[in-house]
């Protein structure tokens, strides 16, 4: 009567809803990046040291979404969806798990906090992830109001009221939806 027991491999749940939600606001976040630098000079002048085929990828680990910027060939930064692989990319920004990932997307943690925690890592140059994170914040900016944004951007960006609403109406309701 001397049986062992093998313990039984335990596996996360999948938390399918988060994904779901971490899928859409990567979705919606992307196309927003997008359509703010056709206007945004402030974004335009951070993305500008960029080399021309830079891809930076976010990605929820383990077995999480993932999207994909790029600035192209032609200098304009392009929302790539998942058109490429970790191997194809420049910078990769990952989030540890769905619960990271989930409070970063959902505004509820900022870019800098969600380092500080550990609940993000970066493989890549450093440099190029710090101009990352300050065009996020300069997005964030345009698409929270400041009761929100002021639990993702640690120093918002100075944009003039009129401009800040008028670039965030038309981001909500031409930019994320049609890419533009």
């Amino acid at each position: 009567m001397n049986s062992t027991v093998m313990p039984q491999e335990i596996q996360p749940q999948s938390k399918p809803f988060k994904r779901w939600v971490i899928r859409g606001a990567m979705f919606a976040i992307g196309r927003a990046w997008q359509a703010l630098y056709r206007f945004d000079r402030d974004l335009q002048q951070e993305i500008a040291e960029w080399p021309a085929r830079y891809k930076v990828m976010f990605k929820v680990r383990p077995n999480g979404p993932y999207t994909v910027m790029e600035k192209d060939a032609y200098g304009q930064l392009c929302y790539a969806g998942q058109r490429y692989s970790e191997d194809e990319v420049n910078l990769i920004i990952f989030f540890k798990n769905v619960e990271s990932g989930f409070l970063a997307y959902t505004a509820q943690i900022g870019m800098v906090q969600a380092y500080t925690e550990h609940r993000i890592s970066i493989k890549g140059d450093l440099y190029y992830s710090m101009s990352v994170a300050r065009s996020i914040n300069i997005v964030e900016t345009y698409l929270f109001p400041a009761s929100i944004a002021r639990h993702t951007v640690k120093r918002p960006p100075e944009i003039p009221p009129l401009k800040k609403h008028a670039y965030r109406l038309w981001t909500v309701i031409v930019g994320i939806p049609f890419g533009v």
